[in-house]
């Protein structure tokens, strides 16, 4: 990622193995627009897959099929923080005007 533009993952859904997932998203100035693909990220020597590092720890990353529900949390919890952007916006325009 250069200057929020990129690639990047986003969300970790805790698993009871201690591994996590999460999803890989194309960046626009750090927000995610597009994901590419789920990932369950284990300690090194758990499982195999690819290396991946987090943290500064050894990890391995297994990539699963795009993980659709998390993909709508990201876009509702987006939905959310843009939404209420705005309402803040239109609520100091109309402190801000009398």
């Amino acid at each position: 990622m250069i200057n929020g533009f990129g690639t990047g993952t986003i969300g970790r859904l805790e698993q009871p193995d201690g591994s996590f997932r999460t999803t890989e998203w194309v960046l626009f100035f750090f927000v995610p627009i597009i994901p590419l693909r789920t990932y369950r990220v284990v300690a090194e020597g758990q499982l195999g897959g690819i290396p991946f590092v987090y943290l500064n720890r050894p990890f391995r990353a297994i990539r699963l099929p795009l993980d659709i529900a998390h993909v709508l949390r990201i876009y509702m919890g987006l939905g959310v923080t843009v939404g209420i952007l705005f309402g803040l916006g239109w609520l100091l325009r109309r402190v801000s005007h009398g």
